[in-house]
């Protein structure tokens, strides 16, 4: 769970593409930006790489620079080292005002393993995963920084058979006091955000990438999406027919927020056992289940807990070992192209960044220069 400590981040110098790395080829594209893979010129050994190719304002929209999410996600990732948590190699530019994210190649990503390749994980490969996803959570708590969009096309799995969180693109730190957040339409995919997300709260804190580890671990057991829905209000409802319709007490600042104004929720129950029936997850881990997607955010379970859970610690069969998770991808032919996420998030409106290339540092932790809001 501890970071890797043996390395410095890699310098902010970016040498020319083209100078230092042989594209071998394009393995996908999306509104935000390409990806390639290549290798080190002077590379013996030939290690692949993805290149994301991020696409400057200016190609996008008639603005100038680059995106200010893309200015946020090579800064965060500048500074981010633990196993679970994909690493930045380096930065190259690119011509056109671009900006290239040299990045660790992972074989193949949990949407693609389990949804496409109809891949159904055993209790202790689930284990594994959400082991990893709680510690990559834990590592960003301690250096500040909310993720805000987990789900299984944003989770590689390298050869090696070691799950790593990928994609920063809506990653965050801290939002200074009174401080507020870009609305969660534009940030994060519905079928993961959080309750307070959709509910339009603009305080994101660390639980709600908790509950992104909840839906992952119930989708992965349930090789399909745990909730669907075209619009917020919808999502909210189908997440309170699973998690059950939260109460004044268990949620008092819920009847604050700017979508319970107008609309109230129909009382349910909590139906998370009977949801995950039929599937390899334990009454321990429905257990742990129940509390990552509690609905109240003061009262998910904090990620050192969920870490320390049973299902985790102590439940048979334990988590199993990275290699066996490598033995499952040999076994499925997996190597597919790392692709961009088709799912990606799409910005309600673009606009030039604010900040030049060279401050990446004075990058903020709120979203106020996506939007209009105010610091309230």
């Amino acid at each position: 769970a501890d970071s890797d400590d043996g390395e410095s981040p890699p310098p902010l110098a970016t040498p020319a593409l083209n100078a230092v790395l042989v594209k071998r080829r394009t393995i996908g594209r999306g509104a935000q930006g390409v990806l390639y893979e290549a290798i080190e010129k002077d590379d013996p050994n030939e290690t692949p790489y993805v290149v994301k190719r991020l696409i400057a304002h200016h190609q996008m929209r008639g603005g100038q620079g680059m995106v200010t999410g893309h200015l946020r996600e090579l800064t965060l990732l500048q500074g981010l080292r633990h196993e679970n948590v994909i690493r930045l190699h380096r930065v190259v530019s690119a011509p056109q005002q671009e900006v290239c994210l040299v990045l660790e190649k992972y074989a193949i990503d949990l949407e693609t393993l389990t949804v496409k390749r109809k891949c159904r994980l055993s209790e202790s490969l689930l284990k594994r995963v959400v082991l990893s996803l709680l510690r990559a959570v834990d590592y960003l708590g301690t250096v500040g920084v909310m993720h805000r969009d987990i789900k299984p096309s944003n989770i590689g799995v390298t050869a090696d058979g070691v799950v790593k969180l990928s994609d920063f693109g809506s990653a965050r730190l801290p939002c200074p006091k009174g401080g507020r957040y870009t609305p969660v339409s534009m940030v994060t995919t519905l079928p993961y955000a959080a309750p307070e997300l959709l509910l339009g709260s603009p305080h994101h804190a660390p639980s709600v990438d908790v509950w992104g580890v909840g839906v992952v671990m119930a989708e992965l057991a349930l090789s399909k999406h745990l909730f669907t829905g075209r619009t917020q209000l919808e999502m909210l409802s189908k997440i309170f027919k699973v998690v059950g319709t939260p109460t004044e007490e268990s949620w008092p600042e819920m009847a604050s927020m700017p979508a319970c104004q107008s609309f109230r929720f129909a009382d349910q129950p909590c139906r998370v056992e009977e949801t995950m029936r039929g599937t390899a997850v334990s009454p321990a881990g429905i257990d742990l289940l129940t509390k990552l997607l509690n609905p109240s955010p003061a009262a998910r379970i904090p990620v050192a807990e969920a870490l320390q859970h049973p299902w985790l610690t102590r439940d048979v069969p334990e988590p199993a070992a990275s290699t066996e998770l490598a033995t499952l991808l040999t076994a499925t032919g997996a190597g597919a192209p790392h692709r961009i996420p088709s799912e990606s998030p799409v910005k309600v409106r673009d606009r030039p960044a604010n900040a030049p290339i060279p401050a990446f540092a004075a990058l903020g932790g709120s979203d106020d220069d996506d939007d209009d809001d105010d610091d309230g």
